[in-house]
């Protein structure tokens, strides 16, 4: 996974939502150097950091958006 792409997610997401998980936010961008698909990126504040917790592509967000 490139990672200039999760930090393009973290910095302009298409869609953000919270995650189950409290105190955690899933944000969305879509990667058309992969084929378009989406990229899922969960991630919390922890004082002045944000700590990705996981990201991957997500074959379900796109019938969801």
């Amino acid at each position: 996974m490139d990672r200039a792409w999760v930090l393009d997610a973290l910095a302009a997401p298409e869609i953000v939502e919270p995650d189950p998980s409290p105190g955690r936010t899933r944000v969305f961008r879509r990667i058309e150097a992969f084929g378009g698909r989406w990229l899922r990126v969960v991630y919390e504040d922890v004082g002045e950091e944000r700590r990705i917790v996981t990201c991957f592509f997500d074959r379900k967000a796109g019938s969801k958006r």
